[in-house]
């Protein structure tokens, strides 16, 4: 496989782009995902001791469809974010590895499809409490699903905020058991590149956030030493 940044159409690097412009380039998806994607699931199932690999990448969402939920919903949806939509309209993903003869989960993602992730998610995502504050309540509301795996970290799901007073559509990790969010320090661009370079291999979210001790750290890092040890993480090391 090929970690690598989506590559600047004609132009993009000349003279009169700015900064911002170029910046706002690299946070794009295009037609390149596809390939990796592809090309990750192809390197999983040719690699020895990989078992069980199961993959999907759903058609791209109609504009219609996009513009139509923006229009109930009375939201724009960023560009890096629609990009991503206008190529799949979600995609799922996972695999098993073989351990002293058993068959354990591997690794897998599961990025909702585009209706799905901007539906109202009251009751899914999060339950109401009586000791939620109200700013904490609207917090809440303003989550969507984007991401989930049904492996070992299946009680934590990947969300985004969605609030027309604050459009940043940050991505946090959300614990459904205790209902804490943690804020993620990256675009959904670099958090698909992290997912890609990782194969999806259960704790890889552990790069980007606080959690890289314990057993399933560890667990981690012996799985990508052991299939994947050219992987290049160190970018994600912090």
């Amino acid at each position: 496989m090929t970690d690598k940044m989506v590559i600047p159409g004609p132009g993009d690097d000349s003279p009169g782009s700015s900064e911002e412009q170029q910046e706002e380039q690299r946070e794009l998806f295009n037609w390149d995902l596809l390939f990796d994607f592809h090309a990750m699931i192809g390197e999983l199932r040719q690699t020895d001791g990989i078992v069980e690999v199961e993959a999907t990448m759903h058609d791209p969402v109609p504009n219609f469809t996009i513009e139509t939920i923006e229009h109930g919903l009375g939201i724009l949806v960023p560009s890096r974010i629609k990009s991503f939509y206008q190529i799949t309209d979600g995609l799922e993903f996972s695999w098993s590895y073989e351990h002293d003869g058993q068959l354990l989960p591997g690794g897998g993602a599961h990025i909702f499809d585009f209706a799905t992730v901007f539906d109202n998610w009251l009751d899914s995502l999060w339950h109401s409490l009586p000791e939620h504050s109200d700013e904490e309540q609207d917090f809440l509301w303003s989550l969507r699903g984007v991401d989930r795996d049904l492996g070992p970290e299946s009680s934590k799901m990947v969300v985004m905020c969605v609030e027309e007073d604050y459009p940043t559509y940050d991505l946090f990790v959300h614990d459904l058991d205790s209902h804490t969010s943690e804020l993620l320090e990256l675009t959904f661009r670099e958090y698909f590149d992290c997912l890609l370079t990782s194969r999806g291999t259960y704790g890889w979210r552990g790069l980007l956030t606080e959690d890289t001790d314990g057993d399933g750290a560890e667990a981690f890092f012996e799985v990508m030493d052991r299939f994947f040890p050219h992987a290049k993480l160190d970018r994600w090391r912090g």
